[in-house]
């Protein structure tokens, strides 16, 4: 599988009134074409940093990133990027807040709405089109917070611990229904985040980052023995708790 992206040895630092303040320091890796990477690290290693600068937000001080698209054109992915929280706005209907990417870049069209109703009817929401966001639980929210992102037809989805606010019972579960849904539209995918549970469960690849300032200290597949292709089985898996000790243990030793 060939890379989609190239990152190479990227630095990264913070300067405040107070002094520079390294965040990343030569981190190297790819990311392939359809692939689910899973990055984890301490809390503050400069994991979010570096989803901004994949995603162009934030340049590097040092490294670059190369791409190389399947069709062999020079145009840099489309980015989708998911947040924290769904950030739905709560004055318009699901319908409405879909396909709100679609009105900013001025490609509303009949042919558009067509296709956004069609992937609330995939994916469980089109009886709740015209509701508003405050009308639905968590999980369907980041759900509708997806169909937005992929309503712009992103080649690269980023993100950034977009489970984080929701109870640990709805985050199996939502993370399982993300999952699902991001392979079956053959997506390439970055996720961060804190849960090893939830990295061995989603992940084809796992970038483990050190202390700050951060640097690969390693980057795991996972192979995973399961009777369904769907994240919550991948727990079942008999491989799950070697993986999940490796990684404690990779995160946890002095460095």
């Amino acid at each position: 599988m060939k890379p989609l992206l190239k990152l190479s040895h990227i630095s990264y630092s913070y300067h405040t009134p107070y002094g520079e303040i390294p965040s990343l320091k030569d981190v190297s890796f790819d990311i392939k074409n359809d692939e689910f990477l899973a990055i984890v690290g301490p809390s503050g290693c400069g994991k979010s940093t570096l989803l901004n600068i994949i995603a162009g937000l934030t340049q590097p001080e040092k490294g670059s990133i190369q791409f190389e698209n399947p069709d062999g054109s020079l145009n840099y992915p489309t980015i989708g990027y998911m947040l924290q929280r769904d950030e739905l706005l709560p004055w318009r209907s699901i319908m409405e807040n879909v396909t709100l990417g679609l009105e900013i870049h001025h490609t509303l069209n009949k042919q558009t709405k067509k296709e956004a109703l069609l992937l609330l009817r995939k994916y469980g929401l089109d009886s709740f089109k015209d509701a508003k966001p405050g009308e639905l639980s968590g999980g369907m929210r980041q759900r509708a917070a997806l169909i937005r992102t992929l309503m712009l037809y992103p080649k690269v989805l980023l993100l950034d611990e977009p489970f984080s606010a929701l109870d640990y019972q709805t985050r199996l579960s939502v993370a399982d229904d993300i999952g699902h849904i991001i392979k079956k539209e053959r997506k390439t995918a970055v996720l961060v985040t804190h849960d090893l549970s939830e990295a061995i469960t989603l992940a084809d690849r796992i970038v483990v980052l050190g202390r700050r300032p951060a640097t690969v200290k390693r980057i795991m597949e996972i192979h995973l023995t399961k009777e369904e292709d769907i994240p919550l089985s991948a727990r079942n898996a008999k491989e799950f708790p070697l993986y999940f000790n490796e990684l404690w243990k990779e995160l946890n030793q002095n460095e």
